[in-house]
C-alpha cells in the first residue's frame, strides 16, 4: 500500500490514502505522521474498521453481496472498510492484490513447491488447496471426486503446461488462488458497495515479467524481488518490514453468535455427491462449519 501511494502520487498529485486508525505507523523516511494526521502536507481520514464483533446481520449482508458462495472469512472485514469508503464519497479504490502470489509471499507455498521439488513422483496439478481447507468434510468424499486432476484450469496460458515446476505452479496459484479468490472478493464487494476496484499489481505483464525472472529457483521468497523494486520509492527500511495485515475475527464471531446449524451439511446431502461416509456436524471444525453456513445461507437468500 506504501508503493500504489508512491506511485499514485508520482501520477497523480490529488492522490490521497485513507488510513485504518490502528495502523497509524508512518513514521518512516520522509512519511512524517504529525498529531494532525498528514503525511507531506496532505490530509486524510482516519478510518477505523470493524474488523471484530460482527453480528449475524452484517454476515448475511456480506454474504449476499456476492453473486456465488465465497467463504474466506476476511470478506466481511473487506466489506465493512469498504461500505465506510462508500460513505466517504469515494468512487474508486487501489489494493495491492498480487505480489504476494508472483512472488512467492506466502510460506506455505513455497513449502508446497520446495516438497514437490524434491519429490519423486510430480502430480498433474501442483497447487490444489491452501493450507485453511476443509478436509474434515472432503475425507469422507471418494478420491476420484476429490482427485486434483480431475479439474483442470481451461485457460490459454502457455506456463500451465510448462515443464519447470516453479512456472507451472505459479501459473496454478495465479488463476486459481489470487483468480477466484483474492481479485474476485474484491470485485464483488467493492462493485456492490458502486466503488471501482483496481489493481494495479496484479498486471498481466508483472505476471509475466515474474514468470520469466523466477523460473530457476524459489530461494527468493517472502516477495524479495517485489521489495527490492519497491526499495527503489519508499526506501529498504519500509520495504522490508514485515507484512502485517488487518485481523479479522469472522469465524469466532460466528462461533460466539452461536449460528453453527447442523441442518446446513444436509444441503450437502441432499446433492449427487459420492460419499463414502456421511460425516457427523460434531465432528466438523468451526472453519468447515462457516464455509456450510456461507453456502446455506447464500442458497436461501438466492435460489
Amino acid at each position: 500500500s506504501s508503493l500504489l501511494f508512491k506511485l499514485g502520487r508520482h501520477f497523480n498529485k490529488g492522490v490521497r490514502p485513507i488510513v485504518h486508525g490502528q495502523l497509524l505507523d508512518f513514521r518512516e523516511r520522509e512519511w512524517i505522521l504529525a498529531s494532525n494526521y498528514s503525511v507531506m502536507n496532505l490530509q486524510f481520514p482516519i478510518m477505523d474498521l470493524k474488523c471484530k464483533g460482527v453480528s449475524k446481520n452484517e454476515l448475511i449482508e456480506t454474504i449476499n453481496a456476492f453473486d456465488q458462495p465465497h467463504s474466506d472469512s476476511a470478506s466481511p472485514a473487506y466489506y465493512s472498510m469498504l461500505k465506510k469508503l462508500k460513505n466517504l464519497g469515494l468512487k474508486v479504490v487501489y489494493g495491492g492484490h498480487g505480489p504476494d502470489e508472483y512472488f512467492w509471499g506466502y510460506d506455505y507455498l513455497v513449502e508446497q513447491l520446495r516438497k514437490i521439488q524434491s519429490s519423486k513422483e510430480i502430480p498433474d496439478r501442483l497447487f490444489w488447496d491452501t493450507s485453511a481447507n476443509s478436509s474434515d468434510l472432503t475425507v469422507h468424499l471418494r478420491k476420484e471426486f476429490t482427485n486434483a486432476r480431475n479439474y483442470k484450469l481451461n485457460i490459454q496460458d502457455f506456463y500451465l503446461s510448462s515443464g519447470n515446476i516453479t512456472q507451472k505452479m505459479l501459473a496454478e496459484v495465479t488463476h486459481s488462488y489470487l483468480n477466484h479468490n483474492g481479485l474476485r472478493q474484491i470485485d464483488r464487494l467493492a462493485m456492490h458497495h458502486s466503488i471501482e476496484p483496481r489493481t494495479p499489481f496484479a498486471d498481466s505483464r508483472i505476471y509475466g515479467w515474474a514468470q520469466a525472472n523466477q523460473k530457476n529457483t524459489s530461494e527468493k521468497s517472502n516477495k524479495q524481488i517485489f521489495r527490492e523494486f519497491a526499495a527503489e520509492f519508499i526506501g529498504e527500511k519500509l520495504s522490508s518490514k514485515a507484512k502485517k495485515g488487518f485481523s479479522t475475527s469472522a469465524l469466532w464471531d460466528f462461533k460466539s453468535l452461536n449460528l453453527a446449524d447442523p441442518s446446513d451439511l444436509e444441503l450437502l446431502y441432499d446433492l449427487d455427491m459420492p460419499w463414502i461416509s456421511k460425516p457427523s456436524y460434531a465432528d466438523l471444525g468451526t472453519r468447515t462449519k462457516y464455509r456450510l453456513f456461507v453456502l446455506a445461507t447464500w442458497v436461501k437468500e438466492n435460489v
